[in-house]
């Protein structure tokens, strides 16, 4: 896998919003048009009501596929699914358009959760004790999707393979 993943928690309403965007007319650039998307909300709190960098460099993508070496003895594998959901490293819905431009999914792990299975990806973890657990791997994960779940966000996961 690659490098760092980013997820960010994204307002309902105007996550909707996002959703609805045309694609550019014909001629035109998606993956500029795409970029100056992402642009416009990466850092607007009003759409990202939070945003969680994996700076340990891919650990996220590691873990939620089983291949980390040092995950706790006697981890049911099962506990990992609801991470690896984060990164779309299971069935997805489908992207808006101007997720596939940026991401392409032959080069990225893209994951989409709805507000619903936010909070059942936290639960799902919390129960597993996992968050806790990777804790000092994965630091201030637990926070970013407490907060996403309780706000009821999509949340949109990104990491770029390599």
């Amino acid at each position: 896998m690659g490098s760092c993943a980013t997820l960010w928690a994204l307002e309902p309403a105007a996550f909707a919003r996002l959703r609805a965007l045309p694609p550019p007319a014909a001629g035109l650039d998606r993956y500029q048009a795409a970029e100056e998307i992402l642009t416009s909300f990466e850092h607007d709190p009003a759409v990202v009501l939070a945003r969680w960098q994996d700076d340990a460099d891919n650990d996220l993508s590691r873990i939620a596929s089983g291949e980390r070496r040092g995950l706790p003895p006697g981890l049911d594998h099962a506990a990992l699914a609801p991470l690896a959901a984060l990164l779309g490293l299971r069935e997805r819905p489908p992207l808006p358009w101007w997720v596939e431009a940026l991401f392409p999914l032959d080069a990225n792990q893209v994951g989409l959760l709805a507000p619903e299975e936010v909070r059942v990806t936290r639960d799902a973890l919390r129960r597993s004790a996992l968050l806790a657990t990777l804790a000092p791997s994965l630091p201030r994960l637990e926070v970013f999707l407490d907060r996403a779940a309780d706000a009821g966000c999509w949340i949109l996961g990104y990491e770029g393979c390599s």
